[in-house]
């Protein structure tokens, strides 16, 4: 099949006779690879919109679905452009290849760009690309129907599948051949569908709901075995194994070794993690506790070497030369993932020589490069198939099973599944990384901050994760959400990286909280200090950030605001803007929450639906997370707590604020970024001391 040259960020279309309609996406001057060719009656490209000649539509969507919904919403932005029914359109994941880089990403943290799915950037990355594939096959249909019907493209409109002029329609699968045999459509030659989707049905939610999701561990391939593992900390090594008793047991079938990692095979996974348990693998690592972790993070603040971010007017003039400074030190301890899904990966090495892979990794690109070096195969040799990730909180960005499971398949010469218990996978987490910031703000005479001075510490996240997947080492600390969004006239913001023996990593909307629970703390300290409406305080600081202004507005009226009963918080990231109020009171061992009243502009809103979905998923998840006591460390490993009791879900009433016009903000991270400062405001409207340390726990208040 022949394909036609592109310009950047354009279209290839491709197809014929047997093999229907396929538009790819593609970043010029790469070309998708086509790793199957042609089989049967179609042609497949790595990522693609394909409509086959009976006219079922299908999508290869380069985002993994994490439960965030993306599946369905870029489905129906699919479906909207080439006026398909959205429920007739199929997803698959695409298989890792040029052209499916996340330039979103790549633009906020540097350096060449990755396949991945993390850091609210979905729908900013990949909107725009599915939304053109769609637009170019439509015009293609509309210009094909139009020679059969032999009237005007003006008069013709794509809807539920077919093409239709008054009473006569011509289907989808009737045009698809002829219409790929045409010369290629502008994809800017036909106006955007921006049309607010509504009443989709989820594409997760009914085969979450009968039981038959797959993820990684869910894998079955003929003569499988099962696979537990061991692997050695991030800054250690493993210094013992009794293989005696790991290979005496009858059910196991082998030991495999390499430096880093021991794993242990046999006809069931319950076997298997008994064989790696008899093994009893003892480690090597930095003999550090959470403790040693505060420590190093307050060596960092007093001693470490601040990299200055923001520099306006003289606010360190003015914050040393002041006796009325407010503000004081936040901290935040590492944070564990949550993901409900064991950390898994299925291997088989084909006759051909080529390793697949299952992985429910958020970087499937990466994650094949990794098996490649792994296995000492060719990339080319290595197709991993991408499979759903086992929740929404970034655990799976970096997937330590998937290399581990490749070398145990090519060894055995079987297909394997294997699996990290619970208890290991939380000891070797990427942990949301700890914070320390210091904040002073002076107030003016006329009721404002006249300067502000912060200085934070941090470790690694999302930066050092993409950093790592790129084969990098070292990455800096996140700085989303450090510098307030408030018309502050002297302004400094400073941040040292803190040397950790421990490993950190992305953890979804973790340096919004952070960064966020510092700023608006001190902001509503400042407000009601000098005896200023909270509220009121923060729409007069605004200035002309009329977005935000307005959204405080918005949500004091829903609300119906009351600053001695309740806490407000607003941040503006990902494209988009919130903004937060709490009510809570002090309970026993964590704050009680009991009313969130949220309004959010994510600019324009595709899914309207969905993105209060994704609010008040946020707010819930981050609430647990909250009320979570911190994890204890041993050996420089976090160490799996006890599952706390959920807290008692407060009422949660999120209002979008739709722009309508614009681009599409992201929104996974904007509960993360409101909900602690809102939580801390409110308490002290209460008449409580004001919580300085997260998470919201006696544990956490106490270390």
């Amino acid at each position: 099949m022949k394909l036609p040259e592109v310009d950047r960020r354009g279209l290839l279309i491709g197809g014929g006779v047997g093999a229907g309609l396929i538009v790819a996406i593609a970043l010029w001057p790469r070309r998708p690879s086509v790793p199957h060719g042609m089989a049967g009656d179609e042609a497949r490209f790595d990522h693609y919109l394909r409509i086959d000649r009976e006219g079922r539509v299908t999508a290869a969507l380069p985002q993994v679905e994490t439960g965030q919904g993306i599946w369905t919403t870029l489905a129906g932005v699919i479906a909207a452009e080439l006026g398909a029914d959205p429920q007739e359109v199929a997803i698959e994941p695409a298989l890792p290849a040029p052209g499916l880089e996340n330039e979103v990403l790549a633009e906020e943290f540097g350096g060449s760009g990755l396949q991945v799915t993390a850091g609210a950037s979905s729908i900013r990355a990949f909107e725009g690309p599915v939304r053109s594939a769609a637009a170019t096959a439509r015009t293609a249909l509309l210009r094909e129907a139009s020679r059969r019907l032999d009237v005007p493209v003006v008069e013709l409109r794509a809807e539920r599948g077919a093409v239709r002029h008054g009473q006569r329609s011509v289907p989808f699968a009737e045009l698809v051949e002829d219409a790929a045999g045409r010369a290629l459509p502008r994809p800017d030659s036909a106006a955007p569908n921006l049309a607010k989707l509504e009443n989709l049905r989820r594409f997760d939610g009914p085969a979450k709901a009968q039981g038959s999701w797959r993820f990684a561990a869910d894998v079955r391939l003929p003569g499988m075995v099962h696979a537990a593992a061991r692997l050695a900390p991030p800054f250690g090594s493993i210094s013992a194994i009794d293989r005696a008793r790991a290979t005496e047991r009858e059910t196991t079938l082998a030991l495999i070794e390499r430096p880093q990692w021991v794993a242990a095979l046999a006809d069931t996974s319950w076997e298997a993690e008994q064989a790696i348990i008899a093994a009893d693998i003892r480690v090597r690592s930095p003999g550090i506790d959470e403790k040693g972790v505060a420590a190093r993070m307050q060596r960092a603040m007093e001693r470490g070497t601040m990299r200055t971010l923001v520099d306006k007017g003289d606010a360190d003039d003015i914050v040393d030369g002041s006796d009325a400074r407010l503000g004081g030190e936040f901290s935040a301890h590492p944070f564990l993932h949550d993901t409900l899904e064991a950390v898994a990966a299925c291997a088989r090495l084909g006759s051909d020589g080529v390793m697949q892979v299952w992985s429910g990794s958020q970087a499937p690109g990466a994650t094949r490069r990794r098996v490649a070096i792994a296995t000492g195969l060719s990339e080319d040799k290595v197709m991993l198939i991408p499979l759903p990730a086992g929740g929404p909180d970034g655990r799976m960005l970096e997937d330590e099973a998937a290399p581990i499971a490749a070398i145990v398949a090519m060894e055995s010469r079987k297909p394997v599944s294997l699996r990290l218990s619970h208890a290991h996978a939380a000891r070797m987490d990427s942990v949301g990384p700890p914070m320390l910031a210091r904040i002073e703000a002076v107030p003016s005479p006329e009721g404002r901050i006249a300067a502000w001075r912060a200085r934070y510490v941090g470790a690694g996240g999302l930066g050092a994760a993409m950093a790592r997947l790129a084969g990098k080492e070292h990455g800096e600390p996140d700085q989303v959400a450090l510098v307030p969004p408030y018309g502050i006239p002297e302004l400094k913001v400073a941040m040292a990286k803190a040397d950790l023996p421990i490993r950190t990593g992305y953890r979804r909307g973790h340096a919004a909280m952070l960064h966020n629970f510092a700023v608006e703390s001190t902001i509503d300290e400042v407000a009601r200090a000098i005896g200023a409406e909270p509220l009121a305080f923060r729409i007069s600081m605004l200035g002309g950030n009329v977005r935000l202004a307005r959204l405080v507005q918005k949500v004091g009226q829903r609300a119906r605001w009351n600053s001695t009963s309740m806490g407000l918080a607003l941040a503006s990231l990902d494209g988009s803007a919130i903004a937060l109020i709490a009510e809570a009171e002090e309970g026993v061992d964590a704050p009680i929450v009991t009313r969130l009243v949220a309004a959010v502009d994510c600019g324009r809103a595709i899914y309207p639906d969905m993105v209060r979905r994704q609010v008040e998923a946020g707010l819930i998840a981050n609430l647990q997370s909250l009320l979570q006591p911190p994890p204890s460390y041993r050996a420089a490993m976090p160490l799996a707590r006890a599952p706390a009791r959920p807290p008692a879900l407060p009422d949660i009433d999120v209002m979008l604020v739709d722009q309508g016009i614009g681009e599409a903000g992201g929104v996974s991270s904007l509960a993360s970024a409101v909900l602690a400062p809102a939580i801390a405001n409110a308490l002290v409207a209460r008449g409580s001391k004001r919580l300085r340390a997260l998470p919201f726990t006696r544990q956490g208040m106490a270390r």
